[in-house]
C-alpha cells in the first residue's frame, strides 16, 4: 500500500467533512507501533498519542502532514464533527439477523472490513450523542460515534485483507442516509438495547496506547472491570493489568500495591455484568475493613470517570455552573465553571452511585444493598496528599498551547495539562495540532 494511494484517500475523505488521523498498520502480524508483534489490536489504532482527538478536516493540515501517512493505515473519527456515526457489523450474518428482526436499514455508504467478517454501515449523525457502545443494539453489532473511531479503506488489516468499499457505496457515491427511527430507538436504550457504553479510551489501551501519569489508576481499572464484565477471571485480569502496567504505563509502572488494590477492585464486579442492570462494583461493608472500604470507593469513583471532581492544591473540588459567579470582586457571565469544595454529604452521594455498597444481613444469611456510610466520605476527605483523582490546575474558555506546542483546544479536561477547557457557547476554529509560528500569530 503506497503513502500516496493512504495520502489521497485522506484528502479526499477530508473533502467530504470527515475527519481523519494516520493509524499504524500492521504486516506479517506485527503491527507498527512500539508494542510490536505483543499489540492487542494490530494495525487498528491512531499513531498519535492524543488517538482520534487528533483527527482533522484540515485539506492543508493533511497535506503538511504528508510524511506522518506514509506506510500507515487510515482511520476516519466519526461523530457530529464528521456528520455521521458508523455501525460495526463485528459477527457476520449480525446485520441481516438485525433487519430480520426490525426492518431494512437504508442504502448508506458501506465497507467490507478487512477481515472479511462484517460490514462498517456509515449512517448520518441524529443529532444527539452517539457513544462507542459494544453489543449496544444487538450481537455483533457495536457503534463507533463522538470520541471514536474506525479503521477506512484502502488500510490493510493483520490478516492480510484490505478493507474494501462496497462497489458503488464509497463516500460521494452515495449519501449518507438517515438511520430509521427505530434504529434510533435502540440506540436510545428504547429497544430493549443494552445502555452499557464502553469509554473509547480502553480501545486505545487495548491497541497498545501509552497511559500517562494522571491517568493510569482510572484507565487501569477501567480496563479491568471491562475484562470481568466478558467474564475473565481473577487470574487473568491480573495478568493483563500486570502487563499493561509495565509496558505501556508512562513515565513508569504503578507500585505493586497500588496495582493489587486495582487488580482486586476490578475483580469485585460480577462476571459479565455488562449484561445486568447493575454494573457497578460490589463492596462489602464490614467492620475493622474501612482502609479497604475507602479505596474500593475511590477506585468506582475513578472507574466512573470521577465526573467533574478533582484535587486541587490540597483540597477536593467539584465542578459547577452558577447563574452568576464571582471571584476577588469580579462578576463573571452566567454559566461561569467554576470550582467548589467538595463535602461530605455530596461525596456519601457520589460514592453510592457508583459503587454496589452491601451490608450482611445475619437473620437471612445474605447480602443486601445498602448506601455508602458517611464514614467513608468522611475518611476520604481527610486522605489530602494521597488522592489518585485527576489534578485541576486551571480552567480555561479558550485554546491553550501545551508545553510540548501542541494545542489543547477539545472541551474537557486534558490530562497531560491538568487544564479544563471550557469553551461555552463560543465555537472556536480549529488549530493545527503542532502550529507553525507563523500560524501561531
Amino acid at each position: 500500500m503506497s503513502a500516496i494511494s493512504i495520502l489521497a484517500a485522506a484528502l479526499t475523505y477530508a473533502a467530504r467533512g470527515l475527519r481523519v488521523v494516520p493509524c499504524h498498520i500492521a504486516m506479517g502480524g506485527t503491527c507498527s507501533c512500539r508494542a510490536g508483534a505483543h499489540c492487542e489490536s494490530p494495525g487498528k489504532h491512531p499513531k498519535s498519542k492524543h488517538g482520534c482527538h487528533s483527527a482533522v478536516t484540515d485539506v492543508e493540515t493533511i497535506q503538511r502532514q504528508g510524511a506522518l501517512w506514509e506506510a500507515m493505515n487510515i482511520g476516519i473519527a466519526p461523530g457530529a464533527e464528521s456528520g455521521v456515526f458508523v455501525v460495526d457489523e463485528d459477527e457476520p450474518g449480525a446485520l441481516d439477523a438485525l433487519e430480520a428482526r426490525y426492518g431494512k436499514l437504508p442504502e448508506t455508504v458501506a465497507a467490507r472490513s478487512g477481515s472479511g467478517r462484517g460490514r462498517h454501515l456509515y449512517l448520518k449523525h441524529p443529532g444527539f450523542k452517539i457513544g462507542n457502545h459494544v453489543k449496544s443494539v444487538a450481537a455483533g453489532i457495536d457503534l463507533r460515534g463522538d470520541g471514536g473511531f474506525i479503521v477506512a479503506p484502502p488500510s490493510l488489516h493483520v490478516s492480510g485483507g484490505r478493507y474494501e468499499w462496497v462497489s458503488g457505496r464509497a463516500p460521494g457515491e452515495v449519501p449518507f442516509a438517515e438511520a430509521p427511527e427505530w434504529f434510533l430507538d435502540l440506540i436510545r436504550g428504547a429497544g430493549g438495547g443494552r445502555r452499557w457504553e464502553r469509554d473509547p479510551r480502553l480501545d486505545e489501551v487495548e491497541e497498545g496506547g501509552a497511559i500517562h501519569e494522571g491517568e493510569r489508576n482510572t484507565v487501569l481499572f477501567k480496563y479491568g472491570a471491562s475484562l470481568r464484565a466478558q467474564g475473565y477471571s481473577r487470574e487473568k485480569i491480573a495478568d493483563a493489568l500486570k502487563r499493561i502496567n509495565d509496558e505501556q504505563c508512562e513515565p513508569g509502572p504503578l507500585p505493586d500495591d497500588e496495582l493489587e488494590t486495582i487488580i482486586n477492585s476490578a475483580s469485585g464486579y460480577d462476571a459479565g455484568s455488562d449484561d445486568d442492570d447493575d454494573h457497578r462494583p460490589a463492596i462489602q461493608v464490614v467492620g475493622g475493613q474501612l482502609p479497604r472500604i475507602v479505596d474500593d470507593a475511590e477506585a468506582a469513583l475513578l472507574a466512573a470517570g470521577s465526573g467533574r471532581i478533582f484535587q486541587r492544591t490540597g483540597v477536593l473540588v467539584r465542578l459547577i455552573r452558577l447563574p452568576e459567579a464571582q471571584a476577588g470582586g469580579v462578576r463573571r457571565p452566567a454559566g461561569h465553571l467554576q470550582a467548589i469544595p467538595v463535602r461530605k454529604h455530596f461525596l456519601t452521594e457520589q460514592f453510592t452511585r457508583v459503587a454496589n455498597f452491601q451490608g450482611h444481613d445475619g437473620r437471612k444469611k445474605e447480602w443486601r444493598p445498602v448506601d455508602c456510610p458517611q464514614k467513608v466520605a468522611e475518611v476520604y476527605l481527610e486522605r489530602a496528599g494521597s488522592w489518585r483523582v485527576a489534578e485541576l490546575r486551571a480552567i480555561v474558555t479558550a485554546p491553550t498551547m501545551r508545553p510540548d506546542g501542541t494545542v489543547l483546544q477539545a472541551a474537557g479536561y486534558d490530562a497531560e495539562t491538568g487544564i479544563y477547557f471550557d469553551p461555552g457557547d463560543v465555537t472556536f476554529p480549529p488549530v493545527p495540532e503542532m502550529p507553525t509560528g507563523e500560524e501561531a500569530l
